[in-house]
């Protein structure tokens, strides 16, 4: 008996054979071990390249979609939602915790950035005609003394009269952040 571990020793015979095969049987196992992680780190990188090749395709179909959205309604505001939607991935970079992906994210976000202040996603400003004529139409209950409210609508101007005293002219531009109200006795 071992007086340390308390342990019976037994004498074993064992051949020489038998140690070499059980240490080649662990050299197999470590190299299969080897080739499986060997895999794991190609699949790691090409699941990487992978995200990377879905973020960059994500980006071109959101610049896709805002040049469609832009085409068929010119009073949306594609920038302002661009930067919303920044600003939620930007909340949603806080949680990230790989120092990779927080990277790759930062670059995807900067390139929505490019893309929300690229020149070609503002429309041009036109010159506005000035305001001509103001039609107003009176009801018939004239003892009331008030008029019926009317809209003159131009292309990108609109008079608004909402009764004999008071008339507000609305001018539209096709940039919908920029909205000009006008009282009446500035004209």
């Amino acid at each position: 008996m071992h007086y340390h571990d308390r342990r019976l020793i037994k004498c074993v015979p064992k051949t020489l054979n038998t140690a070499i095969s059980s240490l080649s049987n662990k050299y197999i196992e470590a190299e299969k071990d080897k080739v499986a992680c060997e895999l794991k780190c190609k699949s790691v990188q090409e699941t990487k390249r992978f995200i990377e090749q879905l973020l960059q395709e994500q980006c071109d179909k959101v610049h896709d979609a805002c040049m469609r959205v832009q085409s068929n309604c010119e009073g949306f505001n594609i920038t302002e939602e661009l930067c919303t939607f920044i600003s939620l991935l930007k909340n949603d970079l806080n949680k990230l915790r790989s120092s990779a992906v927080i990277l790759k994210a930062a670059k995807f976000i900067e390139k929505l950035e490019t893309l929300a202040n690229d020149h070609s996603l503002t429309l041009s400003k036109r010159s506005y005609p000035t305001v001509t004529k103001k039609k107003v139409r009176h009801s018939k209950r004239r003892n009331q003394g008030q008029a019926t409210t009317t809209t003159t609508s131009n292309d990108d101007l609109m008079i608004i009269d909402e009764g004999p005293t008071s008339a507000l002219v609305t001018q539209m531009n096709h940039s919908p952040s920029e909205v000009l109200l006008f009282e009446d006795d500035l004209f």
